[in-house]
């Protein structure tokens, strides 16, 4: 999960891309019925499909060329360049062949700006967070940052997300590059997160990341939507009993969430027997409705919302720290509102920012928690 919404419909007999906003995952270019390799053949039958991500990219003649893999399974296929234009997997590959560059603020200024965060922060009532994986960056790879895993190639020519639940859940690393999630400890951003919460200062959290590290860290799942899932949960098909587990759930070689295990709960004198199944979000799949319900109602009702490391790239999650300013924008609301981005990199949301810190997550909370008196342990 980590791209914007946008369809790219081709229309074949004008050769025109048209372009608008629909829900993640949904990029659309020519799928050609033949050969990868017989990309000039224009008397092929050409079907729309939904693009996974672009693996590779070559030039052929004067053609510049993708390979596309694709959700519903088919084996990947060359497509050309303009035929992609428009999708955000195209822009996806561009920006990996020029990565943003990270900005670091001076101290002077990483104090000042913490100063005036920690000062809205008071004033707030209804302070949302977005979080990203640079939250976790301590202990886990990131996917853009400057070493992530798609920055460092290391996500290029990995087998379909289909094949590879922890690259499609969250869009994140290659599960061969992970630390077993349940074996870690909560770092000091989760642990800063849960004491600001402890004292008012979290209304409510969307988090992006699905490492169960939040909840470790004590934060109250109450006031928290996990829009990727939890690796951690498993839940029954059945009954709907959900189990808390101390390790990973996921089976790598099922393709439906299925675990492996089984529903043990007892009703009315029999076991129930339901297939358990992870509720991590694939690529190409929903964001569960509940989490993103309520992500959307406290963050339309926020007078500050912050989005602390993440890209701000995937939608709908991209939008929640700025739907109040726009819902006051639009007249819908008189209630002053504020949106704050602490990330090492420019975002495409920055020009909706009133306030940008270019600083780690973990420095910029340490500050943070210092001036608002929510100390906790490194």
């Amino acid at each position: 999960s980590r791209r914007a919404g946008s369809r790219a419909t081709v229309c074949e007999a004008q050769g025109c891309t048209d372009v608008g906003h629909v829900g993640p995952s949904s990029h659309k270019a020519k799928k050609q019925k033949r050969a990868p390799d017989h990309v000039d053949d224009e008397s092929d039958e050409i079907v729309l499909a939904e693009i996974d991500h672009i693996t590779k990219a070559k030039t052929k003649g004067r053609a510049r060329l993708y390979l596309v893999e694709w959700t519903d399974g088919a084996a990947p296929q060359w497509v050309r360049e303009e035929d992609l234009e428009g999708t955000q997997a195209l822009e996806d590959w561009r920006e990996l062949e020029t990565p943003q560059p990270e900005i670091f603020d001076s101290p002077d200024e990483i104090d000042r700006k913490c100063e005036q965060l920690a000062d809205w922060m008071r004033q707030s009532k209804r302070c949302c967070w977005l979080v990203g994986a640079g939250i976790s960056s301590s202990l886990l790879p990131t996917f853009r940052g400057k070493n992530g895993l798609w920055t460092t190639d290391r996500y290029k020519d990995k087998p379909s997300k289909r094949a590879d639940k922890r690259a499609a859940a969250a869009m994140s690393a290659p599960a061969s590059t992970f630390a077993d999630c349940s074996q870690l400890s909560a770092p000091y951003t989760h642990r800063a997160l849960a004491q600001m919460e402890r004292l008012g200062h979290v209304y409510w959290l969307a988090s992006q990341n699905y490492d169960n590290l939040l909840l470790k860290a004590g934060f109250p799942e109450a006031k928290l939507s996990e829009l990727h899932g939890n690796i951690c949960r498993e839940v029954c098909d059945r009954c709907g009993h959900v189990y808390e587990r101390d390790f990973e759930v996921i089976d790598d070689s099922a393709d439906d969430h299925t675990t492996g295990r089984y529903c043990d709960q007892e009703a009315n004198g029999r076991t129930c027997g339901g297939k358990l199944k992870d509720n991590i979000v694939h690529f190409g799949e929903g964001l569960p409705w509940k989490a993103i319900t309520m992500a959307n109602a406290k963050f339309v009702g926020a007078d500050l919302g912050i989005a602390l490391g993440t890209s701000l790239h995937v939608e709908p999650a991209a939008s929640l720290p700025f739907k109040a300013k726009r819902r006051r924008r639009q007249g819908a609301s008189a209630t002053p509102t504020r949106s704050v981005i602490i990330n090492l990199q420019a975002t495409p949301c920055d020009d909706e920012a009133d306030l940008i810190i270019h600083a780690r997550a973990e420095d910029v909370l340490k500050r943070l928690c210092g001036l608002l008196g929510a100390a906790t342990q490194e």
